[in-house]
C-alpha cells in the first residue's frame, strides 16, 4: 500500500503486524487452505474464466492483495443504513463517526487478528491497520500467495484484447477459521478497470433544433456547452449555497492528469476554484496516465457547477486490488461527504465477491453520511459492450447498481439558445446501425442480478417483481456536449499536448450530480445525505416537479433489440427524470 503513517488497532492487530516482517512461518497443523472464503460465494475470476492459459508465473515474483473481511453484524449494519437513510425514520441522517463505526460493525480484533494470523503464518507480510478497517494487505511471492489461498497463479491471455495478464486458477480457499471471516481476495488475478477514453476524433455535428429556439449544442469549444451554459440548465444560481462552500467531493480516479489542463477550462470560463487536493493510494498511478480524460472530464464538471466545493483527487493504480484500497481510504479518512465515481465494470465481470467487498466498504459510507454517486455507463443495456468484442450481453454496471450508491444515466440536453435555460431532454441514444464499430454511446441502465430490490424503490414505472434497478436519475451525457480541456492524443496514442475536445458518457453525468449535492448541502449549512436514494424516490412521489420526466427513446444498442423504453415516472433508461431546481434542491435537502 502507500507509505502511509497507520495506527495499529488492537493489541492483537500490534501482534499481526509485527509478524510480518519477512520471517517465514511454518503453517501450523489444520490452518492449511481447504475452505472456500465467503461461504464459498467466491469464484474464479470472470477475466481467467473467459481467457486461454499460456504458461506458468514466475513463483518468485512478488506480489501485494488485499483480503476484505465480514463486518462483526453485517445484518445491524444493513438495518442501520437502512435506517439512517430513510426520511420517515427517528435516525434519519444521525450518522456515525469512523470510530463508531469501527467500535459497532467493524470487523472485531478477534476476527481481524484470526486473519492475520493466518496470512503471517503463511509467509506473508501483513501491512498495518485503520480504525475500523474491512481490509488487510498482505504481500508475498506468487509461490507463497499460492499456498495460502489455495490455487496457483498461472499467465493467461485475454481474447478481447490479447493482453497477458496473471491470474489465480481457481476461487480463493483459507483455513476454516480464516474463510469464514474473508469475504474476498483481490490482486490475485490482474483485473483493470476499462477505460474509454473520451474521443479526440471529432465527428461533424449538426446541431437538432427543437421548437422554441430549443438546441442541444452548446458554443464552448469544439460545440460542447460552457461551464455557464452547463450551470444555467440545471439553475444551479436558484439552489444557492455560494457554489458549493465548505463541501467536499472525493474523485474516484484510476489514473494520473495534468492539473494545467483544469487550469485551462478555470481560466477560459472565468471560475476561480479550490486547487484540486491529490490523494494518492497505493502509491498513486504512477505515471499512468491512460484515463487522463476522464480525470478532466470529471474535474472540470464539477468546477461548472460547484465551483467552491473542495475536490480530492484520490488516485491509485489500475489495479483490482488497489480498487478496494482507493475506496476504503475514503471511508476511513472521512473527509469528503460526496463521493464521485466514473469508473467501474459490468456486474459479470466484477465477480460476487468482488461485489461484496467493495459493497461492504460503501455500506461503511453511508453509516458515515457519505453519498456515493455514479455513472451507470455508456453502452445502454449492454455494459459489456465495446468496438473489439461487440459484446450484446444484458448486464447492468458496478458499483452503480449497488442500493446505497446514486446511479446516474443520460440524457441529451437541449437548451435555449438565448437564455441557456434547460428546454428539454431526450435519451441518450447515439449508436449507429450496422457495421460501425466507432465510438457511440447510450445511457446504462437495467436490472441487477446481484442485489434485491431495496423496498424504497418504488412508485410508478418501477418493476416491483424485478431486483435493483439502474439509474436512479439522469443528467446530460450524449455526444459532444462536454467541451473539455484535455491531452489531445492522436490515434498512434501520441500525446500532443493540452488542448480542447468535445467528450460524452454518464461519466459526465455523474459529477454534475455530485455538484448539484454539493450545493444543495451548502445551502442546508453542511448536511450530509448518507445514501440519498430513499429521499430521491419520496422526492419523485410527493414533489414530481423535481424532475424532468422522459418519455421517449430506449436504450437498446447496435446489434440488440430494444431492450428498456422510457415510460412516465421511472423508467430503466433515464430513471426519475432529470434534477429540475430549485424545486429538487428543496425537496432533497427536507424531504
Amino acid at each position: 500500500m502507500a507509505s502511509r503513517r497507520l495506527i495499529p488497532v488492537t493489541a492483537a492487530t500490534v501482534v499481526a503486524v509485527a509478524l510480518g516482517s519477512g520471517v517465514a512461518w511454518a503453517a501450523p497443523p489444520g490452518d492449511a487452505p481447504v475452505a472456500p472464503v465467503d461461504n464459498g460465494r467466491a469464484q474464479v475470476s470472470p477475466r481467467v474464466a473467459r481467457s486461454a492459459k499460456v504458461g506458468g508465473a514466475p513463483t518468485q515474483e512478488r506480489r501485494t492483495v488485499t483480503v476484505a473481511l465480514a463486518s462483526r453484524d453485517p445484518q445491524g449494519l444493513a438495518d442501520f443504513d437502512t435506517s439512517v437513510s430513510d426520511p420517515a425514520s427517528a435516525q434519519f441522517r444521525k450518522f456515525l463517526s469512523p470510530r463508531e463505526f469501527a467500535d459497532r460493525f467493524g470487523p472485531s480484533p478477534t476476527q481481524v487478528s484470526t486473519v492475520s494470523n493466518y496470512l503471517t503464518s503463511h509467509g506473508l507480510q501483513v501491512g498495518s491497520l485503520t480504525p475500523g478497517t474491512q481490509t488487510i494487505t498482505a504481500s508475498g511471492t506468487v509461490g507463497q500467495l499460492g499456498d495460502t489461498f489455495g490455487t496457483s497463479l498461472s499467465q493467461y491471455r485475454d481474447p478481447t484484447n490479447g493482453a497477458k495478464f496473471i491470474g489465480a486458477d481457481s476461487s480463493a480457499k483459507a483455513s476454516p477459521a480464516a474463510a469464514s471471516i474473508i469475504t474476498d481476495v483481490s490482486g490475485l488475478t490482474d483485473n483493470p478497470l476499462p477505460v474509454t477514453p473520451p474521443p479526440t476524433t471529432q465527428i461533424t455535428q449538426t446541431p437538432k433544433v427543437l421548437p422554441n429556439a430549443a438546441t442541444d449544442k452548446g458554443t464552448g469549444p469544439k460545440g460542447g456547452f460552457t461551464a455557464k451554459e452547463l450551470a444555467s440548465a440545471y439553475a444551479t444560481s436558484s439552489i444557492g449555497g455560494n457554489g458549493g462552500a465548505g463541501q467536499t467531493i472525493a474523485l474516484v480516479e484510476f489514473s494520473g492528469y495534468h492539473p494545467a489542463n483544469y487550469q485551462a477550462y478555470d481560466a477560459q470560463y472565468g471560475i476561480t476554484a479550490p486547487a484540486v487536493q491529490t490523494v494518492n493510494v497505493d502509491g498513486g498511478p504512477a505515471g499512468d496516465l491512460s484515463g487522463q480524460g476522464e480525470v478532466d472530464l470529471d474535474i472540470e464538471v464539477l468546477h461548472a457547477i460547484a465551483p467552491k466545493a473542495t475536490i480530492l483527487d484520490y488516485q491509485a493504480p489500475n489495479t483490482d486490488s488497489a480498487d478496494v484500497d482507493l475506496y476504503g481510504r475514503i471511508v476511513s479518512d472521512n473527509r469528503a461527504s460526496i463521493v464521485s465515481i466514473s469508473w467501474g465494470a459490468s456486474e459479470q465481470r466484477e465477480g460476487a465477491s468482488g461485489i461484496r467487498a467493495l459493497s461492504n466498504i460503501i455500506a461503511q459510507g453511508v453509516a458515515q453520511g457519505q453519498t456515493f454517486v455514479d455513472a451507470a455507463g455508456d453502452h445502454g443495456a449492454s455494459d459489456q459492450w465495446d468496438p473489439s468484442s461487440r459484446d450484446t450481453t444484458i448486464t447492468v454496471d458496478y458499483p452503480a447498481s449497488d442500493p446505497n450508491v446514486t446511479s446516474v444515466g443520460g440524457t441529451r440536453l437541449y437548451i435555449n439558445s438565448t437564455t441557456g435555460a434547460w428546454a428539454n431532454d431526450k435519451v441518450w441514444n447515439d449508436y449507429a446501425t450496422g457495421t460501425d464499430t466507432s465510438f457511440r454511446g447510450a445511457g446504462g441502465g437495467g436490472v441487477s442480478t446481484y442485489f434485491a430490490r431495496p423496498s424504497w424503490q418504488t412508485g410508478t414505472g418501477v418493476d416491483t417483481g424485478a431486483k435493483r434497478q439502474v439509474p436512479d436519475i439522469s443528467a446530460v451525457a450524449a455526444e459532444y456536449q462536454f467541451s473539455v480541456r484535455t491531452e489531445l492524443i492522436d490515434q498512434n496514442g501520441n500525446d500532443n499536448g493540452g488542448g480542447w475536445s468535445a467528450s460524452a458518457g454518464t461519466s459526465g453525468a455523474a459529477p454534475l450530480n455530485a455538484g448539484l449535492f454539493a450545493l444543495a448541502a451548502a445551502k442546508a449549512r453542511g448536511v450530509r445525505f448518507g445514501n440519498i436514494n430513499p429521499t430521491l424516490y419520496k422526492v419523485a412521489t410527493a414533489t414530481p416537479t423535481a424532475f424532468h420526466d422522459i418519455t421517449t427513446g430506449t436504450n437498446s444498442i447496435t446489434g440488440n433489440a430494444q431492450v428498456y423504453a422510457t415510460t412516465a415516472g421511472y423508467d430503466k433508461t433515464t430513471g426519475l427524470g432529470t434534477p429540475s431546481n430549485p424545486a429538487y434542491a428543496t425537496a432533497i435537502i427536507s424531504p
